[in-house]
């Protein structure tokens, strides 16, 4: 009788290891889950940027390559007069 006692006890004790590792795995399988939507919406947003910075960097290239000159002296206003060619 002791034996089945002792069994009883052992059963019990595994029983419930099992039902606390089980809710430790549930635990951690949600937050892989979090984890994973955060993980999706961070490559989304990076990847946004790096457009946003790759569209940028082109924009500069093209105002440069386009006219080299217009980057240096775009604070002084150019006036053109009909009367700079009369004497």
């Amino acid at each position: 009788m002791n034996i089945s006692r002792d069994s009883v006890q052992e059963n019990s004790y595994v029983a419930n290891q099992i039902v606390v590792v089980s809710n430790a795995y549930m635990d951690i399988e949600y937050n892989n889950s979090v984890l994973r939507a955060q993980l999706i919406s961070l490559r989304e947003k990076l990847h946004s940027l790096n457009s946003i910075i790759e569209m940028s960097e082109g924009a500069m290239a093209d105002v440069f390559l386009m006219n080299p000159w217009q980057m240096c002296f775009s604070s002084q206003p150019t006036f053109s007069s009909a009367d700079i060619f009369e004497n």
